[in-house]
Order: structure tokens, then C-alpha cells, then sequence
């Protein structure tokens, strides 16, 4: 029960975050899914924005501006889900499906990475910096067992301690 407000707190963060996408993007209509990959880089955030039309995919990355209320939810919406001890999500992808053309019934939703490196899967050039990591676990801190081996790894291969709660807190 402790847990409805965060609950309800993600609902409508999401469904925000949603609605200021689909605002600020010119997306036309006839598409299936609209999606936003954040990745938190310090106080900026690397988005991807793919839009799905049925097999055709279109995508388009940088990173949002910090004055846009889309950034400050986004921000929050990390904020509203961390756990102490577990931490913050790396990256999350909020995805909004559209059926019913030409008035959708559009239904938006959260996935969250808690573990997974989100630049190694696409073999992008851009990384989360040893500094950035360790930076982020001490904003959003972890316990030893529940840090990413390569977060331990960069974070060591900089010569930078790994910040982690003890068990006992």
C-alpha cells in the first residue's frame, strides 16, 4: 500500500511525458507507435524519438533541451521510481501505441533499465563516462550487489571508487 503514491506519482509522470511528445513532435497521423528512449547523462538527457509506421521505422536522436517541461519530468519521473538500495533506472523507454485511426485510442507506457549498458546494445559511439557513473550512484545510490559489473568496471578502469551503500542502510 506504501507504494501507490510512487505508483500513481509514475502514471502520471508518463502520461505527461507522453503528451508533451506527442506535442512537441509533428507526427502526422497514421503511425502505430511513438517511442522516447532517455538516457540521464548527468543533468542532460540522450533521447531517441522512433516513430513506427507499420514496418517502417523512423528515428531521430540528441538531447533535450533542460528548459523543456518534457526534460523535467523526465528528470522526475527517474526521481519517482528510484529505490534506495536497488537505484535509478539507466535508461527508460516510454512508448505511445495508436490504433483506431483516424481519431486513436492512444495508450502510453513505461519500461525502465535498470542493469544494461543502453549505448552497447546499438553500438553507438556515445557512453556513460566512468564519471558520470559514479556520480550518478551517489545521487542515486546502490548497493554493492545491485551495481552493473561494467558500472564497476568503467567506474575502476577511470582509477575512481565505486560509491555503494552498505548493506545496513
Amino acid at each position: 500500500m506504501t507504494d501507490m503514491p510512487r505508483m500513481i506519482r509514475q502514471q502520471q509522470l508518463t502520461s505527461s511525458i507522453a503528451q508533451q511528445l506527442l506535442q512537441e513532435l509533428n507526427t502526422g497521423s497514421g503511425w502505430d507507435e511513438l517511442s522516447l528512449e532517455a538516457v540521464p547523462v548527468g543533468d542532460d538527457i540522450s533521447a531517441t524519438v522512433r516513430q513506427r509506421t507499420g514496418d517502417e521505422v523512423v528515428s531521430n536522436a540528441g538531447v533535450l533541451a533542460r528548459d523543456l517541461q518534457l526534460s523535467k519530468d523526465v528528470m522526475s519521473l527517474r526521481e519517482a521510481t528510484y529505490e534506495q538500495g536497488a537505484g535509478a533506472w539507466i535508461s527508460a523507454v516510454i512508448t505511445i501505441s495508436a490504433s483506431g485511426w483516424p481519431e486513436p485510442k492512444l495508450s502510453p507506457s513505461a519500461s525502465f533499465n535498470y542493469d544494461s549498458d543502453p549505448f552497447a546494445a546499438n553500438g553507438a559511439e556515445a557512453t556513460l563516462s566512468a564519471e558520470t557513473l559514479a556520480a550518478d550512484l551517489t545521487r542515486f545510490p546502490r548497493q554493492r550487489a545491485n551495481i552493473p559489473q561494467w558500472v564497476v568496471d568503467r567506474i575502476g578502469a577511470a582509477g575512481l571508487e565505486v560509491p555503494a551503500m552498505s548493506a545496513g542502510e
